[in-house]
């Protein structure tokens, strides 16, 4: 009787015990506790694109980008005929969403020969540097940037400002598309260190102008001061080279 009792006293232990399943831990989860390990979307950091043209992680140091190379191309060569104001022949190419989604067309007309009468800008084939320029932006992917001032150093006058590291950029964003090598508009080259000295009143004096004056430079508006000033402060700091 007495066994009788302990098997079934026995019994009833076994039955009220839980057997936890053992999983091997593993060092490399995540163990921050919110159990999310998917880092594809953070409800704005999507790699995808979020609206703004670009990428939130794409790199774009090495690339050709609409802010800081091809806007500045279109402002001075398209914008004044092409803006958002009563554009000839309904084309706008005034922001960037516009001309990414017109770069066939722009391309198609800036890379026709002189005597075409299709050619744009109507004044002549552009520089081969901007129409080149505008060929990369497209390969790159047409990506938007961000825009770069056209000089690390724009506006800053703590230092010495010389053409190579300063006055340069901002003659290849603003100028050369009309003033390059290759047929520049009223006869003025800007390419190099030598026409941009000489010639450093004249530029003064057209990108000191105000918006609607006759003769500003570039024709599309006004730069910032910030780049006006920097053309100032080369010449007051006697127009070095490097």
């Amino acid at each position: 009787m007495k066994k009788t009792i302990i098997l079934i006293l026995i019994g009833f232990l076994f039955t009220q015990c839980v057997y936890d399943n053992y999983v091997p831990v593993d060092p490399n989860a995540d163990t921050s506790g919110n159990g999310n390990t998917d880092t594809g979307n953070d409800g704005g950091s999507s790699s995808g694109n979020d609206g703004s043209g670009t990428s939130g992680n794409n790199d774009t140091s090495n690339k050709t980008t609409y802010l800081a190379d091809v806007k500045p191309i279109l402002n001075q060569l398209c914008v004044t005929c092409h803006g958002s104001v009563n554009p000839e022949e309904g084309l706008d190419i005034s922001t960037y969403v516009k001309a990414k989604n017109n770069i066939n067309r722009i391309i198609g007309k800036m890379d026709l020969q002189n005597g075409n009468e299709d050619i744009m800008p109507p004044s002549g084939r552009a520089d081969e540097s901007a129409i080149a320029t505008i060929k990369k932006w497209k390969t790159d992917g047409l990506l938007e940037g961000t825009d770069t001032g056209g000089s690390g150093n724009t506006g800053n006058t703590s230092g010495n400002i010389t053409y190579t590291t300063d006055i340069q950029a901002v003659l290849t964003q603003e100028c050369t598309a009309c003033h390059g090598a290759n047929n520049p508009s009223a006869g003025l080259n800007l390419t190099t260190y030598t026409n941009a000295k000489n010639n450093i009143d004249l530029i003064i004096g057209r990108i000191d102008l105000q918006n609607g004056q006759t003769g500003i430079m570039p024709p599309a508006g006004r730069m910032t001061d910030a780049k006006i000033q920097l053309f100032k402060d080369w010449k007051t700091q006697g127009l070095l080279e490097q």
